[in-house]
């Protein structure tokens, strides 16, 4: 792959997905795990997740979260 030439100036312009597997589930059931990497400020939110297909509940929730909270908008995400 080449460098990416792209970086953000500013916080929740550019936003990083990736979404983790553990082969042991916790205690609670979680088996996976959404990590969200802010790309300006490194900043980095991890949910735990039971199945592949919370995913999507999972950011709407976060995406209502970054609009709440830091009454910023999410430009883009890359996954």
């Amino acid at each position: 792959f080449y460098p990416s030439k792209s970086y953000s100036v500013k916080p929740f312009e550019l936003l990083h997905c990736d979404l983790w597997t553990s082969h042991v589930p916790t205690t609670s059931g979680f088996l996976y795990y959404l990590v969200v990497v802010d790309d300006d400020t490194h900043y980095f939110w991890t949910f735990p997740l039971r199945k592949k297909s919370d995913v999507y509940a999972t950011f709407l929730t976060f995406h209502a979260y970054a609009r709440t909270q830091f009454d910023l908008p999410i430009m883009s995400v890359q996954c």
